[in-house]
């Protein structure tokens, strides 16, 4: 028998790529073979996100060690070294922001020059006020008093407008995550909001067309974007997340955060049925003495605070829900706070609309078991790569901007 056939095939170097996302409470990292725009995930770490809080960095040692345990484990199960990641960011840092720039035509026939300036007039006034643009998304433009074009290219008027939603990161917390992700021997070839990428994970062409709101429940905070026209029209966020609900059984039971996250997760649910007040948990709180409590009581406590979160979400949403409401009647739940037992239920008692659970519609190589909502916006991310089809590496310069070193890749690829 030939020796190569006894040793195993590993995917071509070139087809590899590998994501970084780090959410509130967990860093996962997934390598995956990417050929012919189908994904087959050959490697996943996931490790916990010490030294980062909400997406922001706390501590840069304990941060370094989280990203490189991540990485390493990825690594291994892949049997590949990686040396490039794009990341999945989220944070509580991070805004949206709409901008209506205009331009009178000069030759009166709109050209790519005209929505180059265009787009260019706005990125150039967000990036002076401290922050990087990650994406943006043209919504409409106007030529005159006419609204509602999707491309003007070669439409003929008298000046130019464009109502484009801007993502954005501030500057300085961007530099430090991508000098520590240096620091693990990586370099960041591209950045993706976490949201948008689960959204691209979760979402059918028919949900980003006709209009969907993607909630994305995290430990930290709970964020959201709204698709609709095949584009994010706006997202933002609470800073309430599942480790609240975690806090709230610890200190009602007198138990540490770890005991509490476990009955969380084993007997926890987002509502009380008539079995809750029949079943018994058994406990040791923290002077070591034996309890018992009815479930009833556990999720009253769990109830409440995910009350609490959806009711604000549906505050902060409903403004935008006036501008968009095919948006509401398609409600989709992802990140690890949604996999929380009845939280469905208790979404579409409070949003008076249909909502389901959001797992990864597309991906190989992970068991049915591991792809769950804990890896949508990672999953998403390997989506984004195969749809915008990027194969080269972004050149990290001190004389060049994250924001610079994108529109250099998008002039190259577009």
């Amino acid at each position: 028998m030939a020796l190569k056939n006894l040793i195993p095939q590993l995917p071509k170097k070139e087809n590899i790529v590998a994501i970084l996302d780090i959410g509130s409470s967990k860093i996962v990292c997934l390598i995956a073979n990417i050929i012919n725009d189908k994904i087959n995930i050959v490697g996943s770490g996931c490790q916990s996100a010490n030294g980062f809080k909400n997406g922001n960095i706390s501590d840069s040692n304990l941060a370094k060690e989280s990203i490189i345990a991540a990485v390493d484990q990825a690594e291994k199960s892949a049997s590949v070294t990686i040396e490039n990641i794009v990341l999945a960011l989220n944070g509580n840092k991070i805004r949206s922001h709409h901008l209506t720039p205009s331009l009178v035509l000069k030759s009166k026939r709109v050209t790519n020059k005209d929505i180059d300036i265009l787009t260019n007039q706005a990125l150039k006034e967000l990036e002076s006020s401290g922050h990087e643009v990650i994406h943006y998304f043209p919504t409409e433009y106007i030529i005159d008093d006419n609204n509602g074009i999707k491309d003007p290219l070669g439409l003929v008027g008298n000046v130019l407008k464009a109502n484009i939603h801007f993502v954005t990161v501030p500057s300085t917390l961007l530099e430090n995550i991508i000098n520590c992700i240096g620091s693990c021997q990586l370099d960041v070839e591209d950045c993706i909001f976490s949201p948008y990428a689960a959204g691209l994970a979760t979402l059918s062409d028919g949900d980003k067309e006709l209009g969907a709101t993607i909630i994305d429940f995290g430990a930290g905070i709970t964020s959201y974007a709204i698709f609709i026209e095949n584009n994010m029209v706006h997202c933002g966020f609470i800073p309430i997340g599942s480790n609240s609900i975690t806090n709230d059984i610890a200190k009602s039971f007198m138990i540490d955060m770890a005991t509490a996250e476990r009955m969380k997760s084993i007997h926890g649910a987002a509502s009380i049925n008539y079995a809750d007040k029949q079943k018994m948990i058994n406990y040791n709180s923290s002077d070591l003495e034996e309890r018992t409590i009815l479930n009833a009581e556990l999720n009253e406590i769990i109830s409440a605070r995910v009350d609490e979160i959806f009711k604000l979400l549906h505050k902060l949403l409903g403004k935008h829900y006036r501008l968009y409401p095919s948006t509401k009647k398609n409600i989709v739940l992802t990140g690890g706070g949604s996999m929380l037992t009845d939280i469905t239920k208790q979404a579409s008692n409070n949003f008076k609309s249909k909502v389901r659970l959001g797992t990864p519609l597309v991906a190989t190589g992970l068991s049915k078991n591991t792809v769950n909502a804990t890896y949508s916006a990672a999953i998403g991310v390997l989506q984004y790569l195969t749809t915008r089809n990027i194969s080269k590496k972004l050149k990290n310069s001190a004389n060049s901007s994250f924001l610079q070193k994108i529109i250099t890749w998008l002039k190259k690829n577009f």
